[in-house]
């Protein structure tokens, strides 16, 4: 199978070095800079929001609960999103301006993974953030099995049959 490579398009609030490190990525056949509605990187079709450990604690405590509005944009958007961060789960240990515990951290990303259904990945470098988005953006291109979204309105007591059909588009 040949290695696929990627179009990329990175919203304009990205910092300079994320645009230097997807343009200097060997997968990426072409990006560019322009305005995203959700999500700050897109990869052939697949929507990712990059958070430092810092910025997903305060999207956690603003009233207004940022990042999951931002998870929920993606997915009326695009059928594969993830959020991506920008360091370790550790570091979530040693964000002192926040007053949150890592527990609590944790607890929030376990939360959108299990309720939302969206991966958080963790990357140590933004290095490694570009490259990992790369490399699942490609995945879903030479393996395009999808996930099936999940309709939340129908509840886990409903029988299963209907929970099964609810999952088709």
């Amino acid at each position: 199978m040949t290695r696929q490579t990627v179009e990329v398009v990175v919203d304009i609030h990205e910092p300079t070095s994320i645009i230097e490190r997807v343009s200097e990525h060997d997968d990426v056949e072409s990006f560019e800079v322009d305005s995203l509605d959700s999500g700050d990187i897109v990869i052939s079709g697949v929507a990712f929001e990059r958070k430092t450990p810092s910025d997903f604690a305060s999207s956690m405590t603003e009233s207004d609960n940022r990042l999951r509005d931002q998870i929920n944009r993606m997915l009326t958007q695009y059928d594969n999103v993830y959020v991506l961060v920008e360091g370790s789960l550790t570091d979530f240990n040693y964000l002192t301006h926040t007053n949150l515990r890592g527990s609590s951290l944790r607890g929030y990303t376990a939360s959108i993974e299990a309720r939302q259904n969206v991966s958080v990945k963790f990357c140590d470098t933004e290095e490694l953030l570009v490259d990992m988005a790369v490399r699942l953006a490609r995945k879903h291109i030479e393996d395009p099995s999808k996930r099936l979204k999940v309709d939340t309105s129908v509840g886990k007591d409903e029988p299963v049959v209907k929970r099964m059909i609810a999952c088709i588009d």
